[in-house]
Parts: C-alpha cells; sequence; structure tokens
C-alpha cells in the first residue's frame, strides 16, 4: 500500500507482545507508528502527534478503548483521527456497537490477518484523504455558507457508508439466506393461491389453502430462526444441535416419523459463525424436506459430533432412497453449494440400515482452515 504521504499510526495496547506483533505487521516505509499502553497516554499521544490512525485496543487499564475514542471524537482537532476499535473474540456485540455509536469508524476482532489490518488501514487512509480534501475545499469556500453546509452533510454521510458496511458485512450474508428461504416460501404461496381462486371444486380449494397454510407455516418459522439467531450475540454448536432438533421435530412428527438425535465431542460449547450456523442450518432442513417429499421415511436420524479439530453432520433417513430427478435438483446442489462456501465438504451415500439416504457434512475447525468462531 502506497500513500502520497507517511501515514502516522497510534497503537494502543496494554500487552507488550500486542504491540510487538502490530509494529511487525505495520513495518513499512509507508508508517510511522507510535505506541502507548494505556487510555490516558493514547489521549496526551494524540493531542500531541496528531495521529491519522488510531488501532485502539477495547479492554484497557482506566479509560476503555470506547472511553478514548469518544473523547478523540469530542475533541474539534481530533475529530477526523480514524479510529479501529481492536477486541479479543470474547467481546461482546454489545461492547463492539457500543464502541462504534461512540465513535469509532472501525472494529477488529482478534486473530486477524495482516492482510485484514492492512485492508481497514487502508479504508482509514481514503476516510481520512477523503476529509482532508473536503476540510481543504471547505476553507477555500468559506465565503459561501450553503456550500460549506453541503459538503459537511456529504462527509457525514460517507463516514456513515463506512461504519455501517462494518456493522452489517456478515450480516449481508444471513439476509440472502432469508432471501432464499422465504422468497421461495412466498412465491410457491402466491401461485397456490392463484390456483385456488380459479379452482371452483371445493376439494380443490380445500387441498390448495391446506398447502398455503403449511408453506405459511414453514415461512413464519423460518422468519423466527432467523430473528433469534441475529438477536443472539454469541452462538454455539450446541446451540444449532437444538434448533435443528426442534426444527425436524415440528417438521417431521405430522407425518409420523421418528427423529432420532445424538450430539457428542467436547466442542458443543464452542461458538460458531452465524454464517456458518445458517448454513448448516438450511442444509439440514433440505435433508428434511427431501426426506418428507421424495423418502416417505419412518426415521430420521441427526448426528452432530465436534471436537477442537472438526465437526461431522449426518443426516440420514430409512426410505426409498434419492430418485434421479432428485438427486440432480437444486435441492442437493444448494446443499453442496452452502457447505463449499463455509470451507466444508458434502457427501451423499446410504442412509439407514443401508437404506434410504445418507448426507455427511465434514469441516475442518483447525486454526486457519476455516473462522468458525464470532
Amino acid at each position: 500500500m502506497h500513500t502520497l504521504r507517511t501515514l502516522k499510526i497510534l497503537v494502543v495496547d496494554d500487552e507488550p507482545v500486542n504491540l510487538r506483533v502490530m509494529k511487525m505487521m505495520l513495518a513499512s516505509d509507508d508508517f510511522e507508528v507510535l505506541e502507548t499502553s494505556t487510555g490516558e497516554a493514547c489521549l496526551e499521544m494524540a493531542r500531541r502527534e496528531q495521529p491519522d490512525i488510531v488501532l485502539l485496543d477495547v479492554v484497557l487499564p482506566g479509560l476503555s478503548g470506547p472511553q478514548v475514542s469518544e473523547q478523540i471524537k469530542a475533541d474539534a482537532a481530533l475529530a477526523g483521527t480514524y479510529i479501529i476499535l481492536v477486541s479479543e473474540k470474547k467481546v461482546s456485540s454489545d461492547d463492539r456497537v457500543e464502541g462504534l455509536v461512540g465513535g469509532a469508524d472501525s472494529y477488529l476482532a482478534r486473530p486477524f490477518s495482516k492482510r485484514e489490518l492492512l485492508a481497514h488501514i487502508s479504508t482509514g487512509a481514503r476516510i481520512r484523504a477523503l476529509i482532508r480534501s473536503l476540510s481543504e475545499e471547505v476553507a477555500q469556500r468559506q465565503h459561501s455558507e450553503a456550500a460549506l453546509r453541503q459538503t459537511l452533510v456529504e462527509m457525514e454521510r460517507l463516514q456513515q457508508i463506512e461504519r455501517e458496511h462494518v456493522l452489517s458485512s456478515q450480516r449481508l450474508a444471513v439476509v440472502q439466506n432469508l432471501h432464499d428461504g422465504i422468497g421461495g416460501i412466498a412465491t410457491n404461496i402466491k401461485l397456490l393461491a392463484d390456483v385456488g381462486l380459479a379452482t371452483l371444486a371445493p376439494e380443490g380449494v380445500h387441498g390448495t389453502l391446506t398447502a398455503i397454510s403449511d408453506l405459511a407455516a414453514e415461512g413464519i418459522s423460518e422468519v423466527r430462526t432467523f430473528m433469534d439467531v441475529l438477536e443472539e450475540s454469541t452462538v454455539t454448536w450446541r446451540d444449532l444441535f437444538v434448533e435443528m432438533r426442534r426444527y425436524g421435530a415440528t417438521m417431521l412428527e405430522p407425518h409420523g416419523t421418528v427423529l432420532e438425535n445424538r450430539l457428542s465431542g467436547d466442542g458443543a460449547e464452542r461458538d460458531v459463525s452465524l454464517l456458518v450456523y445458517m448454513a448448516l442450518l438450511r442444509v439440514f432442513k433440505e435433508a428434511v424436506v427431501n426426506a418428507i417429499k421424495h423418502a416417505d421415511a419412518r426415521i430420521v436420524r441427526l448426528t452432530v459430533t465436534v471436537s477442537d479439530a472438526a465437526l461431522c453432520l449426518s443426516v440420514e433417513d430409512d426410505g426409498r432412497g434419492l430418485a434421479h430427478e432428485v438427486s440432480q435438483g437444486r435441492g442437493l446442489a444448494s446443499m453442496c453449494t452452502r457447505v463449499r462456501d463455509i470451507g466444508g465438504s458434502l457427501s451423499v451415500g446410504t442412509g439407514i440400515g443401508g437404506r434410504g439416504t445418507g448426507v455427511t457434512v465434514s469441516l475442518s475447525l483447525a486454526p486457519g482452515s476455516v473462522e468458525v468462531t464470532g
């Protein structure tokens, strides 16, 4: 990354090891790196050195990172400083939101790579350059109050866009999941409603309305699942297993199908990222729907085994197996895509007792393989 001027970066962390690691990552002719270990010292050095970017640890002795951020933004001479809050993964989403509401511009959770750190700094440099450019323009157009007001509004809008991007990057993928799930259900409901309106025979209307009712119930369940997950600050593998068990029982019992389920391994209480959670839940739902609609299964068996190193998710049934048109359809392709997107692998074989269908998802949880912690 090259800039027209050397960026002055202030790193604030009370852990000497963290300071050394950050300085190594920032070793470049493009950066002038300053460091300190407390919030109070950060404020003093920021007023004296006027840094472009502050990498600010959330948890500090004395003043916390969000408190320091708020004071920096309240200082007219420092208000344009780009602040990146840095935290351990155990810090809650409420703490993150508090920091961003207090005036921080970005949020970075450990562990992170040098590439990720430099991407945040590059964004900060662009914002700083824009602010500096706008400030110079404002200074040149002091005679026009209307022009000054418009420039400030535009500057604030760009900063807000950047903050919203940081807060919503992962949730955008969840919204896409929501669109895929609820969008398909809503489309089917409309088609069935149109059929019902065009059908005169009472028995036809009854069947159509029954199907509409079933789809509406499924849609409500989808929305509830998404909203519950979004409201949680962290979710674990056990939470995912419980939600799968709830959904499976709800869908299978009305058809007289028994859900057998088992969770094992010493990693059940580990955190799982929102994207991995939703991807695996959608795979399970696809497998359950296939068991109901195509396999005529009497038993569906859910097995989740999770350790510190790997996850194995298995969904088996004792039905007829996948017909050719089902095995070539969008459902199985959708499962494969979702698993591939989270860095896992999916295999399809026989199910319970050598009958039916078995879907197995394998996911490595080893460091650097795929991010599964929030």
